[in-house]
């Protein structure tokens, strides 16, 4: 009897441990951190780090971007919030230097976006800007808005694929441009990231009046690796 109520009470204990543990593992799963090193002309000159949180009913991207060396903003915060259809809900930016902030936010209502920035006690507002069904925040040279993009192209299918976006312009005062982002599967390589090499697939980006980059996804798990525009040199 003694052996019985000691099996029933491991019993337990596993059972708790394993229920502790399945919630320790899916709030990993909800959760994915991304690092990079950023390079410009061959030198790096700062670094960012990514978040995803993986919501009941919200995907959620948060950047943070360090440039200490930076002649203009030394800190970037960015955050964009899609519904579970990769629908635009806000994107907001923030960036900062020696006591200077410039506020970036946009906000999803239907078939617009209104659009507010503000830099230290200035600031400019337009509501009601109309926008297509489908549609994407998109920086070139902002890591976290690549990671929706990437997470709609369809792999299996490959080829050229558009995406309808909304570009921010570096004076935060004109509003968001509308813009066709490409892009193009064209060939899998394996880089070399520190020690450890990485299968990869690499695409073209293509912009209309911006130069064309290229983004490496990982084969594995689809993440972002690298990313590069040659003629801007950034890396």
């Amino acid at each position: 009897m003694k052996k019985f109520y000691i099996l029933v009470s491991l019993f337990f204990v596993v059972t708790i441990l394993l229920f502790l543990a399945s919630f320790i593992y899916l709030d990993k799963a909800k959760h994915k951190t991304y690092y990079y090193v950023l390079n410009l002309g061959g030198h790096d000159i700062g670094t960012i780090r990514i978040d995803k949180f993986d919501t009941e009913d919200k995907l959620i991207y948060k950047s943070i971007s360090t440039l200490p060396f930076s002649q203009l903003f030394t800190e970037s915060k960015s955050r964009i919030v899609l519904d579970r259809r990769y629908r635009l809900e806000t994107y907001s930016e923030d960036r900062s230097a020696n006591g200077v902030t410039e506020l970036l936010y946009i906000e999803r209502n239907e078939s617009s976006v209104s659009f507010l920035a503000r830099f230290e006690s200035e600031f400019a507002y337009l509501d009601n800007i109309p926008i297509k069904k489908d549609i994407f925040i998109f920086e070139a040279d902002c890591p976290v808005t690549y990671l929706p993009l990437i997470e709609n192209y369809d792999f299996r299918k490959g080829g050229v694929q558009g995406f309808n976006a909304l570009s921010i312009f570096s004076q935060f005062s004109l509003p968001p441009m509308k813009r066709l982002v490409t892009l193009t599967s064209v060939k899998d390589e394996t880089l070399k990231i520190d020690s450890k090499k990485i299968k990869t697939e690499n695409l073209l980006l293509k912009i209309k009046n911006y130069p064309q980059g290229s983004i490496w996804v990982a084969k594995s798990d689809r993440s972002l690796v690298k990313l590069e525009i040659p003629k801007e040199k950034i890396k």
